[in-house]
């Protein structure tokens, strides 16, 4: 549900239109990464149905660049994307390219019995999660019995995004017929990851809309807000859309995103747009 709403809020934001797609799945396409610091990355990328058709070839589409892309979010908003054109053949969403990003643990799993199900998988990229969309060094308040602690690999968020801007989008657009509007999109963990893009002077300008699923902000007893402060000193005006949501129960969540919300708006950006919705 929270996907639909964020990609109908974008598609209400971008204005996009595209033609009459056909009844066509195409098949995602997947390619490995390495960042500067060696730490492997699998993307999957799922293109518009009507991407190779002929009368397409020249066509350049937005794109959705999604966090925590396994087990997910990846194929949820490639879906998403796609259903009401192949159950109505009628142009719902802007023709996206969704491109998941995700750690790529493929060699472990293959070789390990604990990853068999899902949650095996998820626990696995628990500690790459953390290491990539947690902004600061801590222990998570929310660990389950068991659980690798994450002090010693979280607070890199920095890092990871400003791989993102430098390195995998320019590879997205070297390989694929891309617009420059781009969205990120995260929930949890990475929704915190998302937040950071927002902060961050290099991100903040490759990204031109943020959606935030039920974002940790409260990592590190809020240490997303003491970022914002520090940074809101030297930072430029931020001009992005950004939207995020919660569900009815989460009160803390509710509370720390009316938070979000006017921190970033008190800070007088002309061109910055947030909306908080549960």
């Amino acid at each position: 549900v929270v996907v639909g709403l964020v990609l109908e809020r974008w598609r209400r934001r971008s204005g996009s239109a595209v033609p009459e797609a056909p009844l066509v799945f195409e098949t995602c396409r997947a390619h490995r990464l390495v960042s500067p610091q060696g730490h492997k990355y699998k993307l999957m990328v799922s293109l518009p149905l009507h991407y190779s058709t002929p009368d397409a070839v020249q066509t350049r589409h937005p794109v959705v660049y999604a966090l925590d892309a396994e087990p997910y979010l990846f194929p949820l908003l490639a879906t998403a994307a796609r259903t009401e054109h192949f159950f109505k053949r009628t142009t719902w969403y802007p023709d996206l390219i969704v491109v998941g990003i995700v750690a790529d643990i493929e060699e472990e799993f293959r070789n390990s019995e604990g990853f068999l199900d899902v949650r095996g998988l998820w626990d696995a990229l628990r500690p790459t999660r953390a290491r990539d969309y947690l902004p600061t060094a801590a222990e998570s308040p929310w660990g389950a019995p068991g659980a690798v602690p994450l002090k010693d690999v979280s607070g890199h968020a920095t890092t990871f995004v400003r791989f993102l801007a430098s390195t995998v989008v320019p590879f997205v657009d070297a390989t694929y017929r891309t617009l420059e509007q781009r969205a990120l999109i995260g929930k949890s963990f990475g929704g915190s990851g998302v937040a950071h893009a927002i902060l961050d002077e290099v991100a903040s300008t490759v990204f031109h809309y943020f959606l935030l699923g039920s974002p940790s902000l409260a990592w590190d007893d809020k240490a997303f807000f003491r970022l914002e402060e520090e940074s809101s000193k030297t930072r430029p005006p931020i001009s992005a859309g950004v939207y995020a949501a919660c569900g009815s129960k989460e009160e803390a969540q509710m509370q720390t995103l009316q938070d979000f919300k006017r921190v970033l708006e008190s800070r007088g950006h002309p061109n910055l747009s947030v909306t908080v919705e549960v």
